[in-house]
């Protein structure tokens, strides 16, 4: 909502701290990412999950993976307010392959890139983005096969080439700093 009357929290507000809440983090600003916050791809369907029933709206309507298309308080709340007067449902993104975990200190650096299992989340790498001590942005590459994005039996080099058109998108050249477990 644009601006709070006294007493009263914006839509902003309110998804700030049901967030905020889930993580144990305190109420997180409008311009926070819930990834960056702590959040990962376990507790972002907790999170939708209770966005939908704080404003009264449906899986329909509100996704899960609108977390990673809208993932600050802000953002969510202008799709939840759009929603809730009568505007029909976003189309999302097919869904959003790379996910930053944790911004880094030094925008000039390259990132480093977390490899989700296939199949998997980026869940496993929770406390490793926490731990890590380094200036550079921590981004988690997601499997598109979570949201139909990859067909189960593709081959193994048609899956990676999903995984390098992304990390190239975010950045063209090397070095590339990769982080994968098996």
């Amino acid at each position: 909502s644009a601006g709070a009357t006294a007493g009263h929290a914006t839509t902003a507000d309110e998804v700030g701290t049901i967030w905020g809440t889930l993580l144990a983090a305190g109420p997180l600003a409008a311009d926070v990412s819930f990834f960056e916050a702590g959040g990962t791809s376990l507790t972002a369907f907790a999170a939708m999950h209770r966005l939908r029933e704080a404003f009264g709206l449906d899986r329909g309507q509100l996704p899960d993976q609108a977390i990673y298309q809208y993932p600050t308080p802000g953002a969510m709340a202008a799709l939840v307010d759009r929603l809730r007067a009568g505007a029909a449902p976003a189309s999302l993104a097919e869904g959003q392959v790379l996910v930053s975990l944790r911004g880094g200190a030094d925008p000039a650096l390259p990132p480093v890139f977390l490899i989700a299992s296939a199949g998997g989340t980026l869940g496993a790498y929770a406390k490793l983005a926490k731990a890590l001590r380094t200036p550079r942005e921590i981004i988690g590459v997601r499997d598109p096969y979570i949201w139909g994005g990859r067909e189960a039996t593709c081959g193994f080099r048609a899956w990676i080439d999903l995984d390098l058109a992304a990390i190239r998108q975010r950045q063209l050249r090397g070095p590339y700093h990769i982080v994968a477990y098996s």
